[in-house]
């Protein structure tokens, strides 16, 4: 019987999923330790994983790995060449959670230009003069730079559209003619744009070419007006620089929402974030719900890996329907790979 190890716990929608399975079995591991994962991953069939690292050396251990399973869409918490190496397919829940990133993208827009926060502590403590100031401004006709159309990208692209802001889009692995027949600008260089730019908002993977892609000189670059949006990953802009950009008032304000570049993140950011540049008020975010999608769709991965091993790969941008896709460089029946993907 097919036996699947779940690194780190899920919600009770996805649970009940794998336990109503009789034709598999499974065990739950906190993968906190490396030596108790490479143990119990030997006699798995198949793994899921959430934001613990995967290693190559725990994914030589396994002796009978078939699949893996990313809770998500990023992936840069496992070693993919590793289990490129072993012909072991990793597979993402691709599409299940772009639909809510993007609508949280746009809180943080709302929150940021209207002063949700700050204006929320003020009335608690009876000020209710701080509207006088005049401090907030409408997202209708604003200058956003989207970085990366994927799923998530061309969710929020059209969001913003529907909000009447001008959409500008920039992304190295998308043709200028798909994202101009969205209704969208598209700029070869996000930089040459960034002076011009009242939101820049970030949704592609973190890799090598993406890593401190947002640093000093691109946050210099901004009006002292602009916002920056983060809901991908933590390592895509400077987090130091970031912090000097809020701190100095190089810029207006940060949402975030993304998992930390380090295992010891420097600032605390934590998970859904809202930073003010100096004159905000302190406050927190709110909590990021997964949808229950999200799970249906690893399992259905997960699954179909062990029955079918590359699972049902798919051409990226196509519109037929993608049950997972493949580690890069590992080949498929469509000979496409998740890396080339920008969001």
């Amino acid at each position: 019987m097919p036996r699947i190890l779940i690194i780190q716990p899920f919600h009770e929608r996805g649970m009940a999923l794998l336990q109503a399975r009789d034709d598999i079995e499974f065990e739950i591991v906190d993968g906190k330790s490396e030596a108790e994962l490479a143990a119990k991953i030997r006699d798995a069939d198949a793994a899921t994983i959430r934001t613990v690292p995967l290693p190559a050396a725990v994914i030589d251990q396994a002796e009978r790995l078939k699949v893996v399973s990313r809770h998500g869409v990023g992936y840069d918490n496992v070693d993919v060449p590793a289990l490129t190496r072993r012909g072991i397919p990793l597979v993402i829940a691709a599409d299940a959670n772009a639909t809510a990133v993007a609508e949280h993208t746009l809180f943080f827009m709302l929150a940021l230009a209207k002063q949700a926060l700050r204006h929320d502590w003020a009335v608690r403590q009876n000020n209710w003069e701080i509207r006088n100031r005049f401090e907030t401004v409408d997202l209708m006709g604003r200058r956003v730079l989207v970085l990366g159309y994927g799923r998530i990208g061309r969710e929020v692209a059209k969001r913003c559209a529907a909000f009447d802001m001008q959409v500008s889009v920039y992304d190295p692995y998308v043709q200028a003619n798909v994202i101009e027949a969205g209704g969208y600008r598209s700029v070869p260089d996000f930089a040459a744009v960034l002076p011009e730019t009242d939101i820049l908002t970030v949704h592609m993977p973190l890799a090598d070419e993406s890593r401190h892609l947002i640093g000093a000189a691109e946050l210099a670059a901004l009006p002292a007006h602009a916002l920056v949006i983060n809901c991908a990953r933590g390592g895509i802009i400077d987090e130091d620089a970031l912090h000097e950009a809020l701190t100095s008032g190089g810029i207006a304000g940060a949402g975030i929402l993304q998992e930390p570049a380090t295992a010891r993140p420097k600032y605390k950011w934590a998970c859904c974030y809202l930073a003010f540049a100096p004159g905000g008020c302190p406050g927190s975010g709110s909590t990021f719900t997964c949808p229950s999608g999200w799970y249906k769709r690893q399992w259905t991965c997960c699954y179909g890996g062990i029955q079918r091993g590359c699972g049902e790969c798919v051409k990226l941008y196509s519109n037929k329907p993608t049950t997972c896709w493949v580690a890069p460089a590992f080949k498929c029946s469509e000979g496409w790979t998740i890396g080339r993907s920008c969001g």
